[in-house]
């Protein structure tokens, strides 16, 4: 029964730390000599930071375009003026076959994201649109605290209860 715990112990560790991935699919497309596809984190997008994520193959072979320069751009679609674009790099992606950023998104609404690719002497772009909600309550953030205790005493309970079947 103790390498049970032990095993379910583990197995939590494990889920809660290996969670760590480049978001979710937001496009995929060919654009030119290029498929380009962009993820983005979290999900759903929130209010506050915003990672988005590009991979850029080759439409031919499939391989990965790792010398590429890629600038993302995010624009309000509520709010005129507001706007940031950054140049995504390999290092902030955590991958030499991805190229990565971050942006902070100051207000809940709709936002447009675009991609451009510049390899050599041809460009591509690509883009989508999603709305940010606002940033989560404390009780969204903090109701796996709570649930611990009482899920804690249930197994117990259940535990008891089987130990006195016996």
């Amino acid at each position: 029964m103790g390498r049970l715990w032990v095993g379910a112990a583990v197995v939590l560790l494990i889920a809660t730390v290996g969670t760590a991935d480049t978001g979710q699919v937001r496009r995929s497309e060919t654009v030119g000599p290029y498929v380009i596809t962009v993820f983005s984190a979290p999900t759903p997008p929130r209010v506050g930071p915003f990672e988005v994520t590009v991979l850029v193959q080759d439409a031919a072979g499939g391989a990965s375009v790792t010398d590429a320069r890629v600038v993302v751009t995010v624009v309000s679609l509520f709010e005129a003026g507001l706007s940031s674009a950054a140049n995504a790099s390999h290092e902030r992606a955590g991958s030499a076959e991805l190229y990565g950023t971050l942006f902070d998104l100051p207000l809940p609404g709709e936002y447009s994201v675009e991609s451009h690719v510049h390899a050599g002497s041809t460009e591509a772009a690509l883009n989508f649109t999603f709305v940010a909600e606002p940033p989560p309550s404390a009780w969204q953030t903090f109701w796996p605290y709570f649930a611990l205790p009482p899920a804690a005493v249930a197994l117990f309970a259940l535990h008891q209860w089987l130990k006195r079947r016996r």
